[in-house]
């Protein structure tokens, strides 16, 4: 995740350890690419717009 990212979420973020920041950081992470649409990939999340830009291979020669 981008630093930048990490850190405001962090200076917003009441943890009790290293692992509940862990956590959290996670679920915000999995939050933010796969369910928060950005508007510039055409609204799509990160996951959509990553698995529309993968290649399927055609048929072999």
């Amino acid at each position: 995740m981008h630093a930048k990212v990490v850190k405001a979420f962090l200076e917003h973020l009441a943890v009790d350890n290293v692992d509940d920041a862990r956590e959290k950081i996670e679920r915000r992470r999995a939050d933010y690419n796969a369910f928060r649409p950005h508007s510039s990939l055409g609204d799509m999340t990160p996951d959509e717009w990553t698995k529309s830009m993968q290649i399927t291979p055609g048929p072999l020669l």
